[in-house]
């Protein structure tokens, strides 16, 4: 398992919603990946997006959006959130 770890910032909430929901969409991840990584990022409570092994492509195409946008996030191979 892999998992990319998005903590809450006061930032996040500047974040433009549209540009973010484009910038998911544009990549290739499943719906599951983009509706986990969006909440991850706009929730209160840190939260992570968790990953097979075999879906480090898509690991990939989030973290490059998250580093376009200035997202904070760290990769794990446990969640840091319970």
């Amino acid at each position: 398992m892999v998992y990319i770890n998005i903590p809450y910032t006061p930032d996040n909430d500047l974040l433009d919603k549209n540009l973010l929901i484009k910038e998911l969409k544009f990549i290739d991840v499943s719906e599951d990946v983009r509706y986990e990584a969006f909440a991850a990022i706009y929730n209160r409570l840190p939260r992570g997006v968790p990953f097979e092994i075999h879906e480090t492509d898509q690991a990939r195409l989030l973290v490059s959006v998250l580093l376009n946008m200035r997202i904070g996030y760290r990769i794990t191979d446990e969640s840091e959130y319970i």
